[in-house]
C-alpha cells in the first residue's frame, strides 16, 4: 500500500506541475484522455513522462521501468514488462458512469501466466490510499477479456468476462470496455464479443481519478498504442468505425457535443464526406 500512495504521489505531482495556471473551468469535454505514446519528457523533479492528446492534458509517467518503442501499431508505442507502471491522474473527477463510458485500446501480448489491466480508480484526496470505485479493463492470464465496475462502500460490482477468447497470441488486437445505453460491452478487433444488460448500477465516487495501465511480475513484454479513455458510451457502431479508421482520424470527425453524446453517429458523417 505503501508504494501505491507514493505511485499517485508521483503521478498528481507531475499533474500539478502541468496545470500550473490552467484554468480548468473551461475544459469541458467527455474525452478524457487520449495517449499514442510517440515522444517523452522529463519532469524538473526527474519523471519521464509521455504526453497527452485530449483537452484535459493529463502526463502519463513511466514508472518502475516502463519505456517506448518503436514497434508500435502506430509508430512507437508503450512497453511493458515485469512491474512497469504507467499512470496519469486529474483532480477533473468524470461522472461517465451516470451516462456511459468507453476504454479503448491496441494491445500485443504474447502467453503469459499474468494479466493486464487498464484501470479507472476513483478516490478521494483525504484518502488516497483507499480507492472507493473502478472501472477496469483487463485481460486475463487465459487471453480472455474482462470488464469489472464496482464500488466498494456500498459494495456493488458489474463484472463480465469472456470465455472463449485468446488475444494473448503476440498479435495486434483492438480491444474496448463499454457502457452504452445501460449495456455493458467488450469488444475484440471491432466486433462485441460479450455484452450485459446492466441489472445493478455502481455509480463512480470520489474527487480525483488515478488511471493505470499494469501487468505485474509479467515475464514477457506487452505492447500498447493508442489507448482512449471517454467519458461517453460509444455504441457499437462507433467501436467499428474507431477500429477500421484509427482513433485520430475517428476523433477528428467525431466530435463530443456539450450535452456529452457524440454529435452524430460515425456513418452519417461519413457518408457526408
Amino acid at each position: 500500500m505503501k508504494g501505491f500512495a507514493l505511485t499517485i504521489l508521483l503521478i498528481f505531482s507531475l499533474t500539478h506541475l502541468l496545470h500550473a495556471g490552467l484554468d480548468t473551468d473551461v475544459i469541458f469535454n467527455h474525452v478524457i484522455a487520449i495517449y499514442h505514446f510517440e515522444t517523452t519528457e522529463e519532469s524538473d523533479e526527474g519523471l519521464l513522462y509521455t504526453e497527452d492528446s485530449g483537452p484535459q492534458n493529463l502526463p502519463g509517467a513511466l514508472l518502475d521501468g516502463a519505456s517506448l518503442t518503436e514497434d508500435g501499431k502506430s509508430g512507437k508505442c508503450l512497453s511493458l514488462v515485469g512491474d512497469d507502471v504507467f499512470g496519469a491522474g486529474t483532480r477533473l473527477f468524470p461522472h461517465f458512469a451516470a451516462v456511459g463510458f468507453s476504454i479503448v485500446a491496441w494491445i500485443k501480448r504474447p502467453e503469459q501466466n499474468n494479466g493486464l489491466a487498464f484501470a479507472m480508480s476513483g478516490l478521494y484526496a483525504a484518502d488516497r490510499q483507499n480507492i472507493v470505485s473502478e472501472i477496469d479493463l483487463g485481460v486475463t492470464p487465459t487471453g480472455n477479456l474482462k470488464g469489472t465496475h464496482i464500488t466498494y462502500d456500498p459494495d456493488v460490482s458489474a463484472i463480465l468476462t469472456t470465455q472463449d477468447e485468446n488475444i494473448s497470441n503476440d498479435e495486434w488486437h483492438h480491444i474496448a470496455y463499454t457502457l452504452f445505453a445501460g449495456t455493458y460491452t467488450l469488444f475484440i478487433d471491432g466486433e462485441p464479443v460479450l455484452k450485459h444488460e446492466a441489472t445493478v448500477f455502481p455509480g463512480y465516487y470520489g474527487d480525483m481519478v488515478l488511471f493505470l495501465i499494469t501487468s505485474p511480475e509479467s515475464t514477457h513484454e506487452t505492447l500498447i498504442d493508442e489507448v482512449g479513455v471517454f467519458e461517453t458510451g460509444f455504441s457499437p457502431y462507433e467501436i467499428k468505425g474507431l477500429y477500421e479508421d484509427g482513433l485520430s482520424q475517428f476523433l477528428e470527425v467525431m466530435p463530443v457535443s456539450p450535452q456529452g453524446r457524440l454529435a452524430t453517429t460515425w456513418g452519417e458523417i461519413k457518408n457526408r464526406r
